[in-house]
């Protein structure tokens, strides 16, 4: 399977005007693999790893890995199948920005919550082509100081931001 993502991102407000990310929300293709196993004939267990290389860094030399699982719900008719999809998972960023910082980076971990559809091909019965679509949304901190924390300016965990980062995917299976 193949997507697309978009790194990390801090929500600049008036109340904390931090600008050190102006370019935010960025494409990122990349390449990654999908089990999915029937449980019965509407319910499959799917589940997804990808990996974004040149995403979560100012000069795109870091990477974004990504693991999904969840249900797929749908049904197969004789060709071709259309399911739902609706997995949560983790996205690691290698580097992204610090809260608050324009040229400081960490490694983080956010979780993630995959919402949307599929169409299957079935070319053979060893044969699939797969299409995806839908909105991976991310939880992220907002950079806004803690105003119980003084005089340090600490970021709060109260401010979060839930971001959507449209996906669009193909890939080829093949069954054992």
């Amino acid at each position: 399977m193949s997507g697309a993502g978009a790194s990390e991102c801090i929500t600049p407000t008036s109340t904390y005007p931090w600008t050190g990310c102006a370019a935010c929300r960025v494409h990122s293709s990349g390449a990654g693999a999908t089990l999915s196993y029937r449980l019965t004939n509407l319910l499959y267990f799917d589940s997804e790893l990808n990996v974004f290389p040149g995403s979560g860094s100012a000069n795109g030399k870091s990477r974004a890995q990504e693991l999904l699982a969840g249900v797929k719900v749908g049904k197969t008719f004789s060709s071709w199948g259309v399911f739902t999809t609706l997995r949560p998972g983790v996205i690691h960023y290698d580097k992204t920005l610090v809260p608050g910082s324009a040229t400081n980076y960490e490694n983080a971990s956010r979780f993630a919550f995959d919402a949307g559809g599929a169409v299957e091909y079935y070319a053979s019965s060893r044969s699939t082509i797969r299409f995806d679509v839908g909105t991976t949304l991310v939880r992220y901190l907002t950079g806004h100081p803690d105003p119980r924390q003084l005089p340090d300016s600490v970021l709060s965990t109260d401010y979060i931001t839930t971001q959507g980062n449209f996906h669009l995917g193909s890939g080829y299976i093949f069954r054992l």
